[in-house]
């Protein structure tokens, strides 16, 4: 198998949205509060909003191909601490990979790995000195493979869920329609 890692092309919308998409699919399978949705047009939205982040915030847009087909995408950008943040630590620039997502049939086969090591190339190329991501702890593969690739748990994120068992939550659809200011 040949694989390409290459910058995004406008022409690569669609199969960016397609990744996307795929790896929201995903994560609602993996939530077990069951509050992830995926929208039918969510991948074409976060699209157009990591675009925007990766032109504001130096950023880029990785496209991975396997023997010629798109397989997978990875978005990210670099943020420099400002104000408040800037007692908190050391001065630093982080690179931060707002997403990574392979299509399921190319999984497993060393396609996030490219990706991930683009990205951490071209963060040191710009002179970051970390470069950090997130997944939902539930998210056991993505963990594991995490690890593997060097990252460690940094800053932990805890939730509990203040509504009824999962078995009584209203769909997304009602919950939207119910918060919405009368």
């Amino acid at each position: 198998m040949r694989v390409a890692v290459r910058d995004y092309r406008p022409s690569d919308r669609a199969h960016v949205a397609r990744c996307l998409d795929s790896l929201g699919d995903h994560m609602v399978r993996l939530d077990p509060w069951h509050r992830l949705t995926r929208t039918p047009d969510q991948g074409r939205r976060f699209v157009t909003f990591a675009l925007g982040r990766v032109r504001a915030k130096h950023g880029f847009l990785l496209v991975a191909e396997a023997d010629g087909e798109p397989a997978g995408v990875a978005i990210a950008w670099i943020h420099i601490p400002t104000g408040l943040d800037r007692t908190l630590e050391l001065p630093t620039r982080i690179g931060f990979v707002w997403g990574l997502a392979v299509l399921p049939a190319w999984r497993g086969r060393g396609i996030g790995a490219r990706l991930l090591r683009e990205c951490e190339r071209r963060f040191r190329a710009a002179g970051c000195d970390q470069s950090t991501l997130g997944t939902l702890d539930h998210n056991r593969g993505a963990l594991r493979f995490y690890a593997r690739e060097g990252y460690e748990a940094r800053v932990i994120g805890l939730g509990k869920q203040l509504g009824p068992p999962r078995h009584r939550w209203p769909s997304a659809r009602k919950s939207r329609q119910r918060l919405r200011p009368h």
